[in-house]
């Protein structure tokens, strides 16, 4: 957020809106950043714009979310699981895509297989979940059933 402040204060407002951009895709259900956002877009006349990047980053997640959704509830499991992998590459600090991610990879390998290379990236993905949200309920769960997919397969590491 200092740094959109920086681009501002600067005159950098397109720099500062990629910087915006990237904060929400990250954060796109942090309703203080959200209001921190439109303070300062307020602050130098733009809070309609601001009121705009909000609104479209956070359709863009949820077409994205009902797009996997869709192909996961028609039968393409792996292409839902790529599509999530995208996204939590393109937003590695969106704690909701991440769950979103995982949940999609371990439904893959626990109705195909062991996939070792989704299964390593659930586990880089649970570790990322706790590490920016240790008590998430839902990332707890995950945990617990990424375990119970090792242990379907009897796999130890």
């Amino acid at each position: 957020m200092a740094l959109a402040k920086a681009c501002f204060n600067q005159q950098q407002e397109a720099l500062a809106e990629v910087v915006v951009r990237d904060l929400l895709r990250n954060s796109h259900d942090d309703l203080n950043l959200a209001a921190k956002i439109t303070t300062l877009y307020r602050q130098h006349g733009h809070q309609d714009q601001a009121e705009q990047l909000i609104k479209e980053n956070s359709a863009s997640i949820v077409a994205l979310n009902n797009e996997a959704v869709k192909m996961a509830r028609s039968g393409d499991l792996a292409g839902a699981a790529e599509l999530f992998i995208r996204a939590a590459t393109d937003m590695p600090g969106n704690i909701q895509v991440l769950l979103n991610t995982v949940n999609a990879l371990l439904a893959y390998s626990n109705q195909h297989g062991w996939h070792q290379e989704w299964m390593q990236l659930s586990h880089n993905y649970l570790l990322r979940i706790h590490n920016l949200d240790p008590g998430n309920g839902r990332g707890l769960q995950l945990r617990e059933f990424f375990r119970k997919t090792k242990q379907r397969y009897d796999i130890s590491e």
